[in-house]
């Protein structure tokens, strides 16, 4: 049993994994799917968005983790890499706004002039 645990708690294991860091990524994992939960979601949106961006620290710990395997995550990361590069790009467009009011009820109202060009629709 002594063996056992000097051996889970040492970063590299004799078969070039780390049992740590695959325990770290499975626990960050595993608080990311609890809290995308539709309950938990709709309730509590600004805490499942915060810890939703530790799938870069969830993606270390992985690969990390499964060294020997890394090529089976290489190109889905590239992609998803890509994917985000290309939505900063597209989220960086300016906007006009002809005008502003705020609603008796707290609503912002933005009124926007309508462009067709790029079939890009506000809904």
């Amino acid at each position: 049993m002594f063996v056992f645990s000097c051996q889970f708690f040492t970063w590299v294991t004799r078969k070039d994994r780390s049992v740590v860091a695959g325990l770290i990524a499975w626990i960050i994992g595993l608080v990311m799917w609890i809290t995308s939960h539709s309950y938990i979601r709709r309730r509590f949106y600004d805490m499942f968005f915060r810890i939703h961006h530790l799938y870069l620290l969830f993606s270390l710990f992985w690969i990390y983790h499964v060294v020997s395997t890394y090529h089976y995550f290489v190109i889905p990361m590239l992609l998803f890499f890509v994917d985000r590069f290309i939505r900063m790009v597209q989220s960086t467009r300016l906007v006009q706004v002809s005008s502003v009011k705020v609603l008796e009820n707290g609503v912002v109202e933005l009124t926007m002039p309508i462009s067709m060009e790029g079939n890009i629709y506000i809904m």
